[in-house]
């Protein structure tokens, strides 16, 4: 497919938190951008942005998908601590991605 489509009506994506996010971007990447030339309304709905706004956030997205009709959303991951000993290396007592302290490290 040598050209994209042209869609005028804006499509909005609200972004979510850190683990999620990596695999958002590649499927935004794949199947979004890759075939589609479309105006993209981005609205970070990260737990960071919805206490530093105090929810604002989550108004602005709700007006968004309101005005536009159309929008995608970043999946939340829960990722377990087996999961999380077998993928991230031990950093010295830093928390883990769901906010438990990662105390070891073991090559499963």
């Amino acid at each position: 497919m040598s050209e994209k489509i042209a869609v005028s009506k804006p499509l909005v994506v609200l972004h979510g938190d850190e683990m999620a996010q990596i695999a958002f971007d590649r499927i935004l990447d794949q199947f979004v951008n890759k075939y589609l030339d479309i105006p993209l309304i981005e609205i970070d709905l990260s737990a960071e942005k919805r206490l530093l706004s105090n929810g604002q956030v989550v108004v602005d997205a709700i007006e968004a998908l309101k005005e536009y009709g159309v929008g995608i959303k970043n999946a939340g991951m829960t990722v377990n601590r087996r999961v999380t000993r077998q993928t991230q290396p031990y950093q010295g007592g830093r928390t883990g991605p769901v906010g438990d302290k990662v105390t070891q490290w073991r090559h499963p």
